[in-house]
């Protein structure tokens, strides 16, 4: 190769540069990472026992792993779809362990780092015969004026119509109020004391009493079927009957209740889990949530949607139906090699005839980018 010279970097830093880093790492997954910290003095990053586990269609928790000197640690690579619940734990000691000093731990969770910028060169190189152009320009202005005339034949004129939009109802409002604040949605049942002043002076037992299949026995009670009691649950923090049962239930917003495979969100609940939310500003539990606790949605990774392409030899009732579709076809991959130099296509038009566009984008192995338009006709 003849040149005067290069630009912007030099061969030998090339060759005989040491220790190389990339600014972006290779992914082989989404990893979840994070420090654990001392909720007392001196506030430090402190090493501590930690447990990941993902509430999805299947309780799934990883291997307890503990944080280094720095208090950082590191769950993955995992390959996940979607968006899934996760729950992260620490404990100072032993996760056997009922003492409180051992979950004095606050546990901070890494910002994502976003996606380098994609630059994209919108310069292509179009391989179209000059004497084509004006005949190819010609079809597409048909083409265009044909699909036009077909939809004013196909239009019909309506009259007037008036779009009144209304306020959302109290209850709607509220219902979405009370989907914020809990921590999982879709319970099995759900009682809203807060909205009903009648239920403000009633006994809390009678209100647990209300939701199907669970019976008391003196004060303690329990799922029809099973022979344990559910879990209880205040505001986040898993707690015993006795503190329930001394919440006043004017203090009482919301009480959900979980049974069956409702209630798989949740660890040990085998026999179901109440779920009680009180009124802001009026109780005051002891904590919001017991430390060394967070809980949180992962967010994986995107399962791509497959272009729709309708099959005609199928009968079906949605076949039966007119078809406008304005894209016809689209294959995001057609390799071409040496040993196979065609690649076969099949897909059915719509409803309209006339001409209709194929636009080819590509590149080739020596990295030449490739761009064909053509035509043809469906009568």
């Amino acid at each position: 190769m003849m040149t005067h010279g290069w630009r912007r970097f030099n061969w030998q830093d090339l060759l005989y540069e040491e220790n190389k880093t990339s600014e972006y790492n290779i992914e082989k997954g989404i990893i979840i990472s994070g420090e654990t910290k001392l909720l007392e003095k001196p506030y430090t990053l402190a090493p501590a026992y930690t447990s990941l586990t993902f509430f999805g269609k299947e309780i799934a928790q990883q291997p307890i792993k503990k944080s280094d000197a720095d208090g950082k640690f590191s769950f993955g690579p995992f390959i996940i779809y979607d968006s899934i619940p996760t729950i992260i734990q620490s404990r100072l000691n032993d996760f056997k362990s009922k003492e409180d000093k051992d979950r004095e731990l606050s546990i901070l969770i890494d910002e994502e780092i976003p996606s380098p910028k994609i630059i994209r060169n919108n310069n292509k190189k179009t391989y179209l015969k000059k004497n084509n152009e004006p005949t190819d320009y010609s079809k597409i202005t048909k083409y265009v004026r044909a699909i036009n005339f077909q939809f004013d034949q196909n239009s019909e004129k309506l009259d007037e119509v008036v779009v009144v939009g209304k306020k959302r109802a109290e209850k709607s409002l509220r219902e979405q109020e009370m989907d914020d604040i809990a921590t999982f949605n879709f319970p099995s049942y759900r009682l809203d004391v807060e909205s009903d002043e009648t239920l403000e002076n009633q006994p809390l037992t009678s209100l647990l009493a209300r939701f199907p299949g669970l019976n008391f026995i003196g004060n303690s009670f329990f799922i029809r079927g099973s022979s344990g009691s559910p879990k209880i649950i205040i505001n986040d923090i898993t707690t015993d009957l006795d503190e329930l049962l001394s919440i006043p239930t004017d203090q009482i917003s919301f009480i959900d209740f979980y049974r069956g495979a409702n209630s798989a969100v949740f660890s040990n609940a085998s026999n179901g889990v109440l779920v009680v939310y009180t009124r802001r500003g009026k109780f005051i539990s002891p904590e919001k949530r017991k430390p060394g606790i967070i809980n949180f949605t992962t967010e994986g990774f995107y399962t791509a949607k497959e272009f729709y392409s309708p099959d005609y030899t199928k009968d079906t009732d949605e076949n039966s139906k007119y078809d406008l579709r304005k894209t016809l076809y689209w294959n995001p991959k057609i390799r071409i090699t040496a040993e196979n130099k065609t690649e076969q296509i099949s897909f059915f038009t719509c409803d309209i005839k006339g001409d209709y566009i194929i636009e080819v984008e590509g590149i080739s192995e020596s990295g030449i980018p490739l761009h064909q338009i053509s035509t043809f006709s469906v009568e």
